[in-house]
């Protein structure tokens, strides 16, 4: 972690002269990270609120309510609020019941799957994330997707906390009512963006 802080420091000593700024991405309980002195460091952390189960992974939530709320509060700890970024994710998973590899899609394509396989997607209670399964031939499906009305729901997270810095992975690729979703000023704009 020492190495990083300290390429991240000379980096942005660097820039800083040209107006440039410096952020990191960063996953929270990663060793290689040490987010207070890259949050003493960098201009912004930036906590990726994602893959909390992943192509390498089992299948399950890709950023579950409870968890979302564990990387918030232990990123807080550790990092300048002022400094923080949270990165929601925007993308599916569909994990197979066979040694293929986990295939990863945009919330489009995953959409157009679910309508091919004639799969009904439903928000996980549990996790507030968008989930359904299929069957293809002999292999059964299990697909997780962060659609618009999952990444409301973690900005509502985000809102309690006094926070409202968030980045995007895989723009271009999320659902198409995300950004009328995050544009949608408290809670009750936002339910109303995702019916329309």
């Amino acid at each position: 972690a020492a190495p990083l802080v300290m390429f991240v420091a000379a980096l942005r000593a660097a820039l800083h002269p040209s107006g440039r700024r410096v952020t990191v991405d960063v996953t929270v309980g990663d060793a290689a990270y040490d987010l207070g002195r890259l949050s003493a460091v960098a201009d912004a952390v930036v906590v990726m609120a994602y893959d909390q189960h992943h192509g390498g992974s089992a299948p399950g939530p890709i950023a579950a309510r409870s968890w979302v709320d564990a990387q918030l509060d232990a990123a807080l700890a550790r990092v300048d609020p002022d400094r923080l970024v949270v990165a929601l994710g925007g993308y599916c998973y569909d994990w197979a019941s066979s040694d293929a590899p986990t295939r990863s899609m945009t919330m489009p394509e995953g959409f157009a799957l679910a309508a091919l396989v004639g799969a009904q997607p439903q928000t996980d209670p549990a996790s507030a994330n968008l989930r359904w399964q299929y069957r293809d031939g002999a292999i059964d499906h299990e697909v997780w997707c962060l659609d618009a009305a999952a990444g409301a729901d973690t900005l509502a997270l985000l809102a309690a906390r006094g926070l409202d810095r968030t980045a995007l992975w895989r723009a271009g690729g999320e659902d198409p009512s995300w950004w009328a979703t995050l544009a949608a000023d408290g809670p009750a704009a936002r339910t109303r963006a995702l019916e329309s």
